[in-house]
Order: C-alpha cells, then sequence, then structure tokens
C-alpha cells in the first residue's frame, strides 16, 4: 500500500473511491488475497492472463466503505504519510458528518444563511467528512435532512 505505483487509494475530490492493489505476480496476489481474506475485507480479484490462460498478474479493488476502513484500522500504523492520510481522506468522506459539525451546519441554517453559501464554506474550509462527491447546496440539503429525521426519530423515542 506504500508503493503508489502498485496500490491506488481513491481521490474524493476526483470523484474516486475505490481502494486497489496491482499485484504483477499472481502468487503473491494470492498471499495478498488471502491477507485481506483473513482481515475479513470483501475485494474483488481481477486477473491478467497468459496465452495459455494462466493468471500472470491481478487487480485487487476494495470498494465498500466498511472494508476500506478495516485497512485503516488494521494496515494504518504500517502505512507511511501519504498512503495512510489519502485512506483517511477517503473513508471520512464516505462516512457520516460529525454531530458537532452538524450542529454547526444547523445554526448557520437557521442564522439565515443559504445552502448554498454553507456548500461553500465547507469547500472552503476544507471540511471533508461525510461529503461523498463535494460540498454542494443539494448535498447540504440532503443531510441537513436526514439529520433532521434522525433528529425527530430520537426525540419521539426518548
Amino acid at each position: 500500500m506504500n508503493d503508489p505505483q502498485w496500490a491506488r487509494i481513491g481521490d474524493p475530490f476526483r470523484n474516486r473511491w475505490t481502494v486497489s492493489i496491482f499485484e504483477s505476480d499472481a502468487r503473491h496476489a494470492t498471499e495478498v488475497a488471502e491477507s485481506l481474506d483473513r482481515l475479513g475485507i470483501t475485494f474483488q480479484a481481477n486477473f491478467r492472463r497468459d496465452e495459455r490462460n494462466r493468471p500472470t498478474a491481478a487487480y485487487l479493488a476494495i470498494y465498500a466503505l466498511e472494508d476500506q476502513q478495516r485497512l485503516v484500522e488494521h494496515l494504518g500504523a504500517d502505512l507511511e504519510p501519504a498512503p495512510r492520510k489519502a485512506l483517511e481522506l477517503l473513508t471520512r468522506a464516505r462516512g457520516p458528518v460529525p454531530a458537532e459539525i452538524l450542529r454547526r451546519m444547523v445554526a448557520t441554517i437557521e442564522s439565515g444563511k443559504s445552502h448554498s453559501y454553507l456548500a461553500e464554506r465547507l469547500m472552503e474550509h476544507g471540511l471533508i467528512d461525510g461529503m461523498g462527491k463535494g460540498w454542494t447546496a443539494k448535498k447540504v440539503r440532503s443531510v441537513l435532512a436526514d439529520y433532521e429525521k434522525t433528529w425527530v426519530v430520537e426525540a419521539a423515542t426518548a
């Protein structure tokens, strides 16, 4: 994962969400796949084959957020700073918006600011938690609507 020639970590600012690992040796790819299995990480394997249809290389792709989070948990300490930061950024962008940020978003809208204004400020300040493909007025409305539904349900059950 530390070598960008062999591992690619998605970039949410470029709408790329996959972690992929290239292995030029099919046997080593099997070892990597077995390691991922032991960690409970689901992946998709695609093989390059020779003229006799024998695997010669493999691409292992990790799509699900939960599996990417497991990579952070299990490999984080072993990763160099750049790939660790990229993997953490990817999982944060795909994860939930922290409650404190949600409260600040609500307060901003309640103060009379527009959803577009808020989206611009979130992007300007580099807040990536829960942004998905990026902060837009539509995304802000959606996040706040989901938050409101959750808050209403929690208030009703309290």
